[in-house]
């Protein structure tokens, strides 16, 4: 590869990535004036994201069996801890 198509390639890439990161900090503005939208309609912002993130994992059939699973580990682990906290008490 000559030095020139190396340079153009380079600099193609720059240009994209420069690109990228203006539209992923346009992309967070954006985000964080909704989020003061909608904490000023009154709405907990910490609340409404982890509403929106279960939301679009939801969505997400993979994501789905995977959430179904942890819940269920976290569900087998509360009753080995209520076992216990059973027979401490007796």
């Amino acid at each position: 590869m000559s030095d020139n198509v190396a340079d153009e390639i380079i600099q193609s890439g720059y240009r994209r990535w420069l690109l990228i990161e203006e539209a992923k900090e346009a992309a967070s503005e954006d985000a964080k004036e909704l989020m003061a939208e909608l904490k000023s309609a009154g709405l907990d912002p910490k609340i409404t994201r982890a509403a929106f993130r279960r939301e679009r994992e939801a969505q997400d059939a993979q994501k789905v069996a995977e959430n179904e699973e942890t819940e269920m580990m976290i569900e087998l682990y509360r009753a080995a801890l209520a076992r216990v906290a059973h027979v401490r008490a007796a």
